[in-house]
């Protein structure tokens, strides 16, 4: 099917938003944009609904500011390693994205495979979990080099080309 959220869809995703999430670059918070109701709903259905047209998202809905966040470990000024980038993009743009992910993830769950380990309901990480630590352990018993790579997935989407996936050129 096509992609064409009605207003009340974009209205109830505005409204889920949590207000304490930092501003992203267009200096536009979640409770403004939540206090602007139906007005900035109307208005995000009209870009939405010009970026499915075009087949184009907007400029402004494709990145965001890179900010480094303190991990609460290691010594806050001295340790890289203490921080890590966070990408805070435009409220608006999580409304669109959290519509297309309406769309996508039924599909994307109903294909996804017996190896996967969270970011779906019901497939948990606990399990790799503990088989990593065994691996891990065995190779350390046996004396063993060992590699392990995590890829994380949970929030691809967020990261998505969105003309990708919604199959635009």
């Amino acid at each position: 099917g096509s992609f064409d959220p009605t207003i009340e869809q974009v209205k109830d995703k505005i409204t889920r938003m949590n207000g304490n999430k930092a501003i992203g670059p267009d200096g536009i918070s979640a409770t403004i944009l939540r206090a602007g109701s139906w007005h900035i709903a109307r208005q995000l259905k009209d870009i939405i609904d010009i970026a499915v047209k075009t087949e184009r998202c907007p400029v402004a809905w494709r990145g965001g500011r890179i900010v480094n966040l303190y991990k609460n470990k290691g010594l806050a000024s001295l340790e890289c390693d203490s921080y890590r980038g966070l990408l805070v993009g435009d409220h608006s743009s999580n409304v669109f994205t959290a519509l297309l992910q309406d769309v996508v993830t039924p599909h994307y769950v109903a294909y996804v495979g017996d190896s996967q380990c969270g970011a779906v309901p019901g497939l948990g990480t606990a399990l790799a979990s503990h088989l990593v630590r065994s691996f891990m352990d065995f190779c350390k018993f046996m004396g063993w080099s060992h590699c392990i790579l995590f890829v994380d997935l949970t929030k691809a989407f967020d990261k998505a080309i969105r003309e990708i996936v919604m199959g635009w050129k």
